[in-house]
């Protein structure tokens, strides 16, 4: 880190002070220092935070400004290199620059143009206290996911790419923007989904300004409450004049095409949970679409248990053929669950799931500013695309990779498939009584011991756990008049991804269960 820390000492900041602490925000959880500030950036080893704070036992804290200190007057620069200080002095005063992040002053009002060298511009933000609580596992959801991965179709996914770069632009505030929202809206409404084109007013530097938002959804059957979520931004950026030129195939019309697909074949499903399909927009203007977004569901205590973004799927040389996954802390449950999907559904994926709070340019980040798990799913190798943010980011450029971006779909939908619960037996129309199922199976990850809570069974109940080679692996049967508690002890199998299967008289139910060492 090319700043200086005043470290393992006593500092004592006024409450507007900009400050910079050396330190995993994961062991300070329930601090005084963390009670005393607000957080503004989360990187994996520092972050950064405002106001009051004390810090010592050997650690670290700079005082990078004295207060008050207003998050306007800042920006956060994500580099396509690392400390590469020169590329982020073109947007502003460099206070400090690490690795691949840069904290500046902007010189003057940014235009539309992407800068060179630069992955992404965004405002400091305060993030919100449960997004700061500490990371407890949830309960792992495991439907039968196989014909909803093979409905995904290579040719639809490219279909849409080429029909919203035919837009030529689809820059935030163009006309050209609000029919690539027209055009997805009346896609969702074809599968017989509800769907809204969202208004919503922002300013950039000081001019006012209006995009929009699509936001279609799938009613949850059972738990209607409970919200999952699969996501990607709209809207397109490019250098020389964005307003004419910013074809955006795989940025991100790739991960729009994912959100369209998903609509398509989980339309045709119920499910458990509530299933929403979302388009943002001003993505390229620093996430403001999913910020004002996630902020709303927020204040309305929207129980969104997971979200999926998608951001650029399409180039994959061999060299770097990887979908790369960053999480944080409140996403870790998410994280190893998407990786144990991937495996199961799609093997000839490589996934790198890598815990990364501080990358935040996408639109994952406005939920984990919420507290709500998020993942972003984007090729590996975004720094090295030669076509990022240019006027050549067209489908034609891709083609050699595919079927990788078909791949990453795939993935993604089996993610939001799992999470959902698809629900196969026990249900016929909108009728939700009891119907047999496994309620919870835990913990996630098991080591020694897998609990498992049936409901709603109809008799005795048979329970059998599988390896990912179709081998049973263990195997458990419950009486009438249980409580439908059933314990396994799986000290004994190796770790890895294995299904639960539960039957009932003629229902049943699965689920996917983590073993870990």
């Amino acid at each position: 880190m090319s700043f200086l820390f005043i470290a393992a000492c006593l500092l004592t900041a006024s409450p507007q002070d900009l400050l910079l602490v050396e330190h995993d925000i994961r062991d300070l959880s329930g601090s005084q220092l963390i009670e005393e500030v607000e957080v503004l950036y989360i990187s994996t080893d520092w972050f950064l935070a405002r106001g009051s704070g004390d810090l010592a036992n050997g650690s670290s804290l700079a005082l990078l400004e004295t207060g008050p200190v207003d998050l306007n007057d800042y920006r956060l620069v994500h580099l396509r290199v690392s400390d590469d200080r020169e590329s982020a002095e073109a947007v502003g005063e460099v206070l400090f620059c690490c690795d691949k992040v840069a904290l500046v002053k902007p010189l003057s009002e940014p235009s539309f143009m992407s800068y060179p060298g630069v992955h992404f511009v965004q405002p400091l933000r305060v993030y919100s206290r449960s997004a700061l609580q500490p990371f407890r596992p949830a309960a792992l959801s495991n439907p039968a996911v196989t014909e909803i991965v093979a409905a995904v179709n290579e040719d639809s996914l490219k279909a849409t790419i080429q029909t919203l770069e035919d837009y030529q632009t689809r820059l935030c505030v163009m006309p050209q923007y609000y029919n690539a929202c027209v055009w997805m809206n009346d896609r969702f409404a074809s599968y017989g989904i509800t769907t809204e084109i969202v208004p919503f007013d922002f300013t950039f530097y000081g001019n006012p300004y209006t995009s929009y938002n699509v936001v279609a959804e799938k009613p949850g059957l059972i738990n209607p409450e409970l919200i999952v979520i699969i996501c990607g931004h709209l809207d397109s950026v490019a250098s020389g004049n964005p307003q004419e030129t910013a074809p955006g195939a795989d940025d991100n019309a790739s991960g729009s095409a994912t959100v369209l697909e998903a609509a398509r074949i989980l339309s045709q499903y119920n499910f458990r949970c509530t299933v929403r399909f979302i388009c943002f927009g001003a993505e390229e203007l620093g996430l403001i679409g999913s910020e004002i977004y996630a902020a709303e569901a927020a204040a309305n205590g929207d129980s969104i248990i997971a979200v999926m973004n998608l951001d650029m799927i399409l180039f994959a040389p061999d060299s770097i053929r990887k979908l790369f996954v960053p999480y944080n802390t409140n996403s870790t449950d998410l994280a190893i669950n998407m990786d144990a999907i991937s495996e199961m559904y799609v093997p000839e994926l490589d996934v790198n799931i890598q815990y990364s709070p501080g990358t935040t340019y996408s639109d994952h980040a406005s939920f984990w500013q919420e507290g709500f798990p998020a993942l972003l799913g984007i090729e590996e190798g975004v720094d090295d695309n030669p076509f990022y943010h240019m006027n050549t980011d067209l489908l034609a450029n891709y083609q050699e990779f595919f079927p990788f971006g078909t791949e990453c779909a795939k993935a993604s939908i089996a993610t939001v498939a799992v999470y959902a619960d698809p629900l196969t037996e026990g249900i016929e129309g909108d009728e939700t009584g009891d119907s047999f199922a496994i309620a919870s199976a835990g913990p996630v990850p098991a080591a020694a011991i897998l609990t498992v809570q049936l409901e709603s069974m109809s008799g005795p109940a048979e329970l059998a756990l599988f390896d990912i080679t179709g081998r049973q692996a263990a195997a458990l049967s419950l009486q009438s008049g249980s409580d439908g508690i059933a314990v396994l002890d799986v000290s004994s199998l190796p770790a890895g991804v294995y299904g639960l299967r539960a039957t009932s008289g003629s229902m049943s139910d699965a689920r996917m269960v983590v073993i870990a060492r």
